[in-house]
């Protein structure tokens, strides 16, 4: 089945495990020396650790934004070429998410391996085309290799790029240049030329069919036309894969924030189509999803997100056990979670409680902990040894975050393994680097 919703993917920037605070003493704004005064700068494996920081303090630069000066800091040093190129993938990432697109083209093309180049600028020249800057997408794709330029996912995008311009012929091209017919029949309907779309159903017979429908139906949803895709959707047969097919659009109707439409799609879901799937002579092993709890679940994370945690609440209590969806015990955890980070401690444990299950109210406290709020931390409950690494590791870093270093060592001293100590002083050590508090 083609996934219509993915989206492009980049490289995220990797986090540097070091386990001396020592560390941080070498970094000075964007450079890095030798500090002669401390035991670290003795030992015969200083230059490799100098390196590391190097590329952490590259890594602190860009996740800050301040992408001219990492590239000053990238220019001047002598980093070896894979761990370049996972800079530059950054550089990408960083710069497509603040919209510095020319920046974001200047990084993919540094990138030495030849297939990380060539798929980094074509999912940059994706991003860019999601993004409405489909004239530098175009160009980016005159300069990639021929089977690249048929990738599915920038046509797809510079086709809808292209009809959002108004430029409805070289939409079209766009879109019928994509090989797989069944993802150029959605496409077309996205872009407004549903009778071709469907014109395409028609050439195949039976379940393929049916299936390119479905796809249609989705297409739809996916670009508001609500009405059309739940018309779609409910003229195909009643099994599993129409309940794919409602899902789909429920999801539409959430990420449109159209809240009580998508609960009506999601009603007309059921959550067993075993007898239907085997009126339609779908294999029993066949891995469908598409229940009525899996919309609620949608539903629910939508409403989280949204900030409207009590009707997500309410909503999260609707989702069923199954075997296919994301269950509630994991949605309850999720809001409960966002409760903790407002502020309401006493709701977020009464939620991540009805779980029965301890690893809740952990969460709740790590997320307590990245908040601040430090003191409510402990009032939680006693936790085990190891449960009690996770949390410290982020009090200890929140510590440091607000200059009580002092008390940040003390933290991470007071856990009882070696693997433990090393993690949170490798936190104190990022947040010491990423805030600039280089002195200690």
């Amino acid at each position: 089945m083609n996934n219509l919703k993915s989206l492009p993917y980049l490289l995220s920037s990797l986090l540097l495990v070091t386990p001396n605070i020592a560390l941080a003493a070498t970094a000075v704004k964007t450079e890095v020396r030798p500090n002669h005064n401390t035991e670290i700068a003795q030992r015969p494996d200083y230059q490799f650790y100098q390196n590391e920081l190097l590329q952490e303090v590259i890594r602190s630069l860009i996740e800050q934004g301040e992408l001219d000066r990492a590239l000053g800091l990238i220019n001047e040093s002598a980093i070896e070429p894979s761990a370049m190129d996972n800079l530059w993938l950054n550089m990408v990432y960083k710069a497509v998410e603040l919209a510095k697109f020319q920046i974001a083209l200047q990084a993919a093309n540094s990138i030495q391996k030849g297939n990380s180049k060539n798929n980094t600028l074509t999912n940059l020249a994706t991003s860019l085309a999601e993004a409405g800057e489909v004239e530098i997408a175009l160009q980016i794709r005159e300069s990639l290799p021929e089977h690249k330029q048929k990738d599915e996912r920038l046509l797809q995008f510079l086709a809808n790029g292209l009809a959002t311009q108004g430029n409805r012929e070289e939409a079209l091209q766009m879109a019928r240049a994509i090989e797989d017919e069944q993802l150029e029949a959605a496409i077309l309907a996205q872009i407004g030329a549903l009778e071709e779309a469907l014109q395409i159903a028609d050439t195949f017979t039976g379940a393929k069919r049916i299936e390119t429908l479905g796809f249609i139906a989705m297409a739809l949803g996916m670009v508001g036309k609500f009405e059309q895709a739940l018309e779609l959707a409910q003229s195909l047969p009643k099994n599993s894969f129409q309940g794919v097919v409602l899902v789909d659009i429920t999801e539409s109707l959430a990420e449109a924030k159209q809240w009580e439409q998508a609960l009506e799609v999601a009603e007309l879901i059921q959550n067993d189509y075993s007898q239907e799937n085997v009126a339609a002579e779908i294999p029993p092993d066949t891995k469908i999803s598409g229940s009525r709890s899996e919309a609620f679940s949608i539903i629910t994370m939508a409403l989280k997100e949204a900030g409207k945690l009590n009707r997500a609440l309410q909503i999260a209590q609707l989702i069923e056990p199954g075997p296919f969806y994301s269950s509630q015990e994991s949605a309850l955890q999720k809001i409960a979670l966002e409760f903790a980070k407002a502020g309401q401690l006493d709701k977020a444990l009464e939620i991540s409680r009805q779980t029965g299950n301890d690893y809740d109210d952990i969460q709740v406290a790590i997320e307590l902990a990245k908040a601040g709020r430090i003191t409510q931390v402990e009032e939680i409950k006693q936790f085990p040894p190891s449960s009690r690494m996770d949390i410290a590791r982020e009090v200890a870093a929140q510590l440091t975050s607000i200059g009580k270093l002092d008390a940040a060592i003390e933290v991470a001293q007071s856990l009882e393994t070696e693997e433990g100590k090393a993690k949170a002083f490798s936190r104190i050590t990022q947040v010491l680097v990423r805030e600039g508090k280089t002195e200690v």
